[in-house]
C-alpha cells in the first residue's frame, strides 16, 4: 500500500498543487460576467477561474468551473483544448478519489487523440489511465499503458512528458514486482533531470519546479529499493536538490526536501537521523496553515521511526497526532463538499429565477400581440403559461428530493466512519492491568513484548479508523495482532488458528472496516474463558463461495447455555462494541443492494456431540 501513498504525492509535486501555491487571486464565479462573451474567450476565462481552485487544492470547484469551460469549448470545435481540458478535469477528479469518472474522460480523450491525431494528448492520457489503474490495483495494464506512454513521449521528445511519467512508471514497475528495471528508469531519469535542467531553451517557470519533479521521482523509487547502494545514490540526488532550493527561501521546497530525506534514512534503518529530520519538516509548518495533510504524513515518519528505537511513548504521542491531522483532512474535504454544493444551489436557482422572469416577460409580450386575434388565441396562451409552469414546479421538486437523498447517503457514510474511529476503553483498561501484572513480577521481557504487541495494535487501529473499507489481508492481520494480545493477557488460556482459503485475492477484496472484531471478542470472553478438562480454542475461517464467508467459532459452552446470549440472539452482555457492529450492518445494508448477513449457531444444534458458538458473516464482495 505504500506504493500507492506515493502515487498521490506523485501528482501533487509534478502539478505544483499546494496551499504554498504563488497565486494570490481569489477565485469567484464568472459564470454571469461570460455569458454575453464568445464560447472561446469565455471558456478561457472559465479554464483560468478553474486552474485558481485547483492550485489551492479546492478540487470540487476546480470541477465545477473546468466542467463550465468544457462546455464551451466542445461549443467552439477545438478539439485540442476539448482534450487539454478534459485532462486537467481528470486530475481534479483524481485527487477527489473519482477514479470511474477519471477513467470514462482520459479513455475519451485516447480516442479523440487518435482520430484528430493528437499524440502528445494520447501520451498523456495514457500515462494518466495507469496511474487511475495503479491505484485500483490493476498493475499490469498499468504496466501496459505506461510502456505506450513512453513510447509516444519518446517519439515526441517530449523531456517533460517523461519526467511527469517516470514516477508513474516506477511504481507500475514495482507493483509488478520488477525492481531492476524500476531502478534503471530511476538512474535514467536523474540523468535525464540533468539534461533537461542544463537546457538554455528550458522556459524559467520549468527550470523553476525541476527540484520538486526531482523529488517526486526520489520518492517513488526510494519505496521500491532494497539496498543501501541505491538509497546512498538516492540520498546523492536529494543532496543535489538541497543545493537548488537553498537559493531561495522556498518553506514549501524545504518541508518537501527534509520529509524526503526522513523517509530515505528511515529506508537506512538510521532511525534518529529520520526522526531528526521528520521534525524538522514539523517546525517548518504552522498547523493552522492548514496544510494538515503533509503534517499527518511526517507524523507518521516520526511514529515510525520512534517505535523502532524503542521510544514507545514518542511514537504513540506521534501516531495520536497523525489520526488528528488526518481526521482533519477528511472533516476540510467534507465541509469544503458541502459548501460547494450549496453554492451551485444558489448559482442555479437565482438562474432559474432570471430565466423565469425572463419567460414571464415574453408571456406577457405575447398577451399583447395576441389579444388582438381574440379571445380564443388569449384563453390558448393562458392555458399554456399554466401547464409549462406546473411542469417546472414539478422538475424542482423531484431535484430537490434527489438532492436530500443523496445527502442522506453522505451522512449515512459519514456516521459509519465516525462510528469506526472509537475504540473499547474497557479494552485498553485491561491491557494496561496486564502490562502492570508484568511489572510487579519483574517480567521485563514479557513487558517489553506486550508493550510491543499492543503499540502496534494501537498503531493499525489508528490507521485503520478513518477508512469505510479495508483489504480482507489488512483484517486479518490486524485479528491476529488483537487475538495475539489477547492470548498474552490471558496467559496463553487458548489456542487459535487462522485459515484462509489461499486462492483469495486478499490484498483486492475490500470488506467494511473492523466488523468482524466485536465477534471474536464475544468468543474470547464467552467461549474461550473455560474451565474443563479440553483447551480452549478460537478459529477462524475465510472462504468463498458466491459471497465471502467468514466463520468465527469457538468450543465453549454455546449460546443456549451462556447468559450473554438469549435463544439466537446477543443480549445480556451487549457490548459497546457489539451495538455499533449492528448500527453499521443496519446502515450498509440500507446503502447497499447486496446486504450483509450474520447467523449465530450453538453448535450443539448441528451435532449433539459438539460444543460451542459459531457466528457465520456473509460479505458481497468488493474490490
Amino acid at each position: 500500500m505504500k506504493n500507492l501513498r506515493y502515487l498521490f504525492f506523485t501528482v501533487l509535486l509534478l502539478s505544483g498543487l499546494s496551499i504554498y501555491a504563488q497565486s494570490e487571486a481569489t477565485p469567484g464565479s464568472l459564470l454571469k460576467k461570460v455569458s454575453d462573451m464568445p464560447d472561446t474567450m469565455a471558456a478561457r476565462l472559465l479554464f483560468d477561474e478553474a486552474n485558481l481552485y485547483y492550485l489551492k487544492g479546492m478540487n470540487d470547484s476546480g470541477v465545477y468551473f473546468f466542467t463550465e469551460s468544457l462546455k464551451r469549448y466542445e461549443r467552439s470545435g477545438n478539439h485540442r483544448k476539448v482534450a487539454d481540458t478534459k485532462l486537467a478535469l481528470v486530475k481534479c477528479k483524481i485527487h477527489l478519489q473519482q477514479f470511474d469518472a477519471a477513467q470514462q474522460i482520459l479513455f475519451d480523450c485516447l480516442r479523440s487523440g487518435e482520430q484528430y491525431k493528437m499524440p502528445a494528448v494520447q501520451a498523456m492520457a495514457k500515462a494518466l489511465i495507469s496511474f487511475v489503474f495503479n491505484y485500483r490495483g490493476k498493475p499490469k495494464e498499468a504496466l501496459g499503458y505506461c510502456r505506450e506512454s513512453d513510447n509516444l513521449f519518446n517519439a515526441l521528445k517530449d523531456t517533460a512528458g517523461l519526467l511527469f511519467l517516470y514516477p508513474i512508471f516506477i511504481t507500475s514497475l514495482g507493483m509488478n514486482a520488477d525492481t531492476v528495471t524500476a531502478m534503471q528508469y530511476f538512474s535514467k531519469g536523474m540523468l535525464l533531470f540533468d539534461e533537461y535542467e542544463k537546457s538554455s531553451l528550458l522556459p524559467d517557470a520549468d527550470r523553476e519546479h525541476i527540484p520538486l519533479k526531482r523529488m517526486a521521482l526520489i520518492f517513488n523509487s526510494v519505496n521500491l529499493m532494497t539496498t543501501n547502494d541505491y538509497l546512498g545514490q538516492a540520498l546523492r540526488e536529494t543532496e543535489k536538490v538541497k543545493v537548488k532550493i537553498e537559493t531561495r527561501a522556498n518553506t514549501y521546497e524545504q518541508f518537501e526536501l527534509a520529509t524526503l530525506t526522513a523517509v530515505i534514512y528511515l529506508k537506512l534503518k538510521e532511525f534518529k537521523k529520520a526522526q531528526l529530520f521528520a521534525e524538522k519538516a514539523v517546525g517548518m509548518i504552522r498547523p493552522e496553515s492548514g496544510n494538515h495533510s503533509q503534517l499527518a504524513d511526517v507524523y507518521h515518519i516520526i511514529s515510525d521511526a520512534s517505535d523502532s528505537l524503542g521510544e514507545y511513548r514518542k511514537a504513540y504521542n506521534a501516531m495520536v497526532l497523525f489520526k488528528q491531522y488526518n481526521d482533519s483532512v477528511f472533516n476540510a474535504n467534507s465541509l469544503e463538499a458541502i459548501h460547494t454544493v450549496e453554492a451551485r444551489y444558489e448559482s442555479e436557482k437565482k438562474e432559474q429565477q432570471i430565466q423565469v422572469l425572463n419567460r414571464d416577460k415574453n408571456v406577457q409580450r405575447r398577451l399583447i400581440v395576441i389579444s388582438a386575434v381574440g379571445l380564443l388565441g388569449l384563453l390558448l396562451l393562458l392555458i399554456f403559461v399554466v401547464r409549462s409552469k406546473s411542469l417546472q414546479r414539478k422538475l424542482l421538486i423531484k431535484e430537490k428530493e434527489s438532492q436530500k437523498i443523496e445527502l442522506e447517503q453522505k451522512m449515512n457514510e459519514l456516521e459509519q466512519t465516525a462510528l469506526r474511529a472509537q475504540m473499547n476503553p474497557h479494552f485498553i483498561f485491561n491491557c494496561m492491568n496486564s502490562v502492570q501484572r508484568y511489572v510487579i513480577h519483574n517480567d521485563i521481557d514479557g513487558v517489553n513484548r506486550y508493550l510491543a504487541l499492543f503499540a502496534g495494535l494501537i498503531r493499525q487501529t489508528l490507521e485503520n479508523s478513518g477508512k469505510i473499507y479495508v483489504s480482507l489481508k489488512d483484517e486479518m492481520s490486524y485479528l491476529e495482532a488483537y487475538i495475539r494480545v489477547e492470548q498474552m493477557r490471558g496467559d496463553d488460556m487458548f489456542d487459535y488458528e487462522i485459515k484462509v482459503d489461499p486462492n483469495l485475492d486478499t490484498s483486492g477484496i475490500q470488506i467494511p472496516n473492523m466488523l468482524i472484531q466485536p465477534f471474536v471478542e464475544n468468543c474470547i470472553r464467552h467461549g474461550v474463558r473455560q474451565d474443563g478438562s479440553e483447551r480452549a480454542k478460537l478459529n477462524i475461517t475465510v472462504t468463498m463461495e458466491k459471497k465471502l464467508l467468514v466463520v468465527v467459532e469457538d468450543n465453549g459452552p454455546g449460546i443456549n447455555s451462556n447468559r450473554g446470549y438469549v435463544g439466537k440472539e446477543f443480549s445480556g452482555h451487549h457490548s459497546m462494541g457489539s451495538s455499533l457492529t449492528e448500527k453499521r450492518i443496519e446502515l450498509y445494508n440500507k446503502l447497499h443492494y447486496e446486504k450483509i448477513s450474520i447467523s449465530v449457531i450453538d453448535k450443539s444444534d448441528e451435532n449433539k456431540d459438539d460444543s460451542g458458538t459459531k457466528v457465520c458473516l456473509c460479505f458481497p464482495i468488493e474490490y
